[in-house]
């Protein structure tokens, strides 16, 4: 589970792992707001925020899962928008690992989740 929620100087994500193998795991932004590959080659390049220094594989802290195969993150990203131009239809992929390797169609990627940000709609 990937919770985001926006601040007036920064955006609080928090990452919840669980049923994972213990081991050292990576959040990374993406492009584009899709899922559908079943190796995550549809969620695009990793996502450079235009309000961050850092590079995109290295703007969420690395977790480790535990021998429970569970994982919690808290992270603070100044300069990191929710809307228009920032997260809004882009996608979050969990890599297993440290590294996070171009992702390539047809062949097994390092990710062990995907998941996308749209815009929520009311039900009234």
């Amino acid at each position: 589970m990937v919770r985001v929620r926006e601040s007036a100087d920064y955006l609080l994500v928090q990452v919840e792992l669980g049923g994972v193998a213990p081991g050292t795991y990576r959040a990374v932004f993406h492009d584009t707001a899709n899922c559908t590959s079943p190796n995550a080659f549809s969620a695009g390049a990793p996502w450079p925020s235009p309000g961050t220094r850092t590079g995109p594989a290295q703007l969420i802290p690395l977790m480790n899962a535990n021998i429970e195969g569970r994982a919690e993150l808290v992270a603070r990203l100044k300069g990191v928008k929710m809307g228009d131009g920032g997260m809004l239809n882009r996608s979050v992929l969990i890599y297993g690992g440290t590294a996070v390797e171009p992702l390539k169609p047809g062949v097994p990627n390092n990710v062990v989740a995907c998941g996308v940000f749209v815009k929520a709609t009311s039900l009234f």
